[in-house]
């Protein structure tokens, strides 16, 4: 680096020039370290950025009035209940959704968002569907918030009221209900995870819409950036059945545990252009359907399978049920938010999904499909259950045998040998258990494992064969039954 010093001051030594170029390089407050530090303080310090975005249908009730009333309640309660850590902003929706908004918001998509005024997912946190719909029944008030971070739509919020005037108050509860308070992931080691709130700095009390409480399990997401900042296609990244709950409340930070039944995307490092973030996920439901598909037989459902439920915090299982001939079952939100699930299938654990009932009104798991496994296990367990019973009967006529040879009875003896002789042999049972082992047979790659397991079973039936089944025992026999006769 070449250093050139103004003329009118006076020349620094030169090591105080190295020294001082030095720290300029390795400073955290330069370069990237001023931009970090002012990034973090605008993250913690500077409230919610919300857009409301009206839309009312064409009822003579709603008027623009009615409107403009909505669109000061809605700054006005803000103020109290959320304090300084919201920034609302209500303006009417646009006009290419307007209607949708109104008739159809759950169908409303970011692309569409996108088209009409993309330049706001930039500047806004949040961005808020608000309908009004005049109805047979009364007034139905709708909202629906898309997190502009994480380009992630939340569940729905509708609320039904009778009186015209009441239409501001119940549009503001809907928007509070339908807010979700978001978080940065900041580090990630093994299953604990460090993140800050967004306007943690600003809130000052638990009833805060935006504070996190203890309870709260969070959702994380991965949003992967183009150069220009802008989500890459198929770059919004919902960690698959991976949720965190929270073990350290303190001020602005929070410690979470993380808990994932699959491959984890929270170990993918943030960059300038992977950010990780988490929402917290609170359910407005009380039940999901959970559907189980065959992973390499798309919607082959997987009927039969067990559902078994554990408690995060208490460690209790329970059983839940087994799935329908959908492969479908119903689960239902327990006294903790989070429950991790345990799919088992003839005693074999094939899949851990936690998940948080009433979250989403319908959720499918792909696992493996344990089915062959299953009906291998009831056929070798069928064939080592006719193997100890016949070693039981083998045994019972030898003891017979010996008897009668002691009471020199050998007419009863001969004819015991003879029953003894048709017994199923050995070589009966093996021949079975060679003939119905290529039915359970694969040579498909993602069966690997599963065949691993056939075969060990195929192999210690043989085994077992081969252990308590001698074919020289009946030839043993009648050698014992000749040197009885001849020394009598």
């Amino acid at each position: 680096m070449r250093i050139r010093l103004d003329s009118t001051k006076r020349a620094r030594p030169p090591m105080v020039i190295m020294l001082a170029v030095g720290w300029l390089l390795i400073s955290p407050w330069t370069a990237t370290g001023p931009a970090a530090a002012q990034t973090q303080r605008n993250w913690l310090y500077s409230p919610y950025r919300i857009r409301v975005w009206l839309a009312m249908d064409d009822s003579p009730a709603l008027t623009r009035q009615l409107a403009d009333r909505i669109a000061a309640t809605m700054t006005d309660r803000s103020l109290t209940v959320a304090q300084a850590a919201w920034d609302v902003r209500t303006v009417p929706c646009p006009a290419p959704l307007r209607w949708d908004a109104v008739t159809r918001p759950q169908d409303v998509t970011v692309d569409q968002v996108v088209q009409v005024a993309g330049e706001r997912l930039r500047i806004d946190d949040k961005l808020v569907l608000l309908s009004v719909r005049d109805e047979p029944s009364g007034y139905r008030v709708t909202a629906r918030e898309l997190d502009t971070h994480t380009r992630t739509w939340q569940p729905m919020v509708q609320l039904e009221i009778q009186q015209p005037e009441r239409i501001p108050e119940t549009a503001f509860a809907a928007v509070v209900d339908a807010f979700t308070p978001l978080m940065q992931i900041d580090n990630v080691r093994s299953r604990e995870v460090s993140l800050r709130i967004r306007a943690g700095g600003l809130i000052m009390d638990a009833d805060n819409p935006s504070a996190i409480r203890s309870t709260d399990v969070l959702l994380p997401v991965l949003r992967r950036n183009d150069r220009l900042g802008e989500p890459l296609q198929d770059g919004i990244l919902p960690a698959p059945w991976t949720f965190l709950t929270i073990q350290e409340l303190d001020g602005s930070s929070v410690v979470a545990q993380a808990h994932s039944g699959q491959f984890s995307i929270l170990g993918i490092r943030a960059s300038a252009r992977i950010q990780r973030y988490a929402l917290v996920s609170r359910p407005l439901e009380y039940e999901t359907d959970l559907r189980l598909i065959s992973r390499h037989e798309p919607q082959t459902p997987l009927a039969g399978y067990e559902i078994y439920s554990k408690d995060p915090l208490t460690d209790e299982t329970v059983l839940l049920g087994s799935t329908d001939w959908r492969g479908m079952l119903r689960v239902r939100r327990g006294e903790h938010p989070l429950q991790v699930l345990y799919v088992r299938n003839g005693g074999q654990l094939l899949a851990r999904l936690p998940m948080v009932p009433g979250l989403e009104p319908k959720l499918t798991a792909e696992i493996r499909n344990d089915d062959r496994r299953l009906e291998a296990e009831g056929f070798v367990k069928g064939m080592q259950g006719t193997i100890m019973d016949l070693v039981a009967r083998r045994q019972l006529y030898i003891t017979r045998f010996r008897r009668y040879l002691e009471a020199q009875d050998f007419d009863k003896a001969r004819a015991l040998l003879e029953e003894f002789g048709k017994l199923p042999t050995r070589s009966d049972l093996a021949r079975d258990l060679l003939q119905q082992r290529p039915r359970f047979a694969s040579s498909e790659l993602r069966d690997r494992q599963e065949q691993a397991r056939i075969d060990k079973m195929f192999t210690d039936t043989q085994q077992l064969l081969t252990r308590f089944l001698d074919p020289a025992t009946g030839a043993e026999l009648a050698s014992e039954l000749e040197r009885a006769r001849g020394s009598s």
